[in-house]
């Protein structure tokens, strides 16, 4: 049997700040959460926001993520879907499709930070 990947390119701001995950600490975390339009009821078109969960196993890519990236900040991924099942908190087996970003093909690109409140401020006069 063949098997296939679902390639996926995403551009979204991380959620949370990455985290190390795993007992050796090799693979990371990251929460990105992308906007997409939803028609409403009068037929206007609001955002939405959907959250992904992406696992990082390139090395470089870790370290990457851990020492550059932050909560809010803009970046592009390219990985692949992978299904999985777990176990919810009542052992009952969920499936859940993760992005993971391996050492096959896998991307990650800082696009733009989050604007601080210390970024808005008026510079000072000196």
């Amino acid at each position: 049997m063949q098997q296939t990947y679902a390639d996926v390119i995403m551009v979204g701001r991380l959620g949370q700040d990455p985290k190390r995950i795993g007992r050796d600490k090799t693979t990371c975390e990251l929460s990105v959460a992308v906007n997409f339009p939803v028609k409403t009821a009068d037929g206007t078109y609001d955002d939405a926001v959907q959250f992904h969960r992406v696992v990082v196993f390139k090395e470089e890519l870790v370290e990457f993520s851990k020492e550059k990236l932050h909560k809010g900040d803009l970046v592009k991924l390219k990985g692949t879907l992978r299904p999985g099942k777990r176990e919810d908190g009542e052992s009952r087996g969920v499936i859940r499709t993760d992005v993971h970003l391996d050492s096959v093909d896998g991307s990650l690109r800082l696009m733009g930070r989050k604007a601080t409140r210390k970024d808005l401020r008026e510079p000072e006069d000196a």
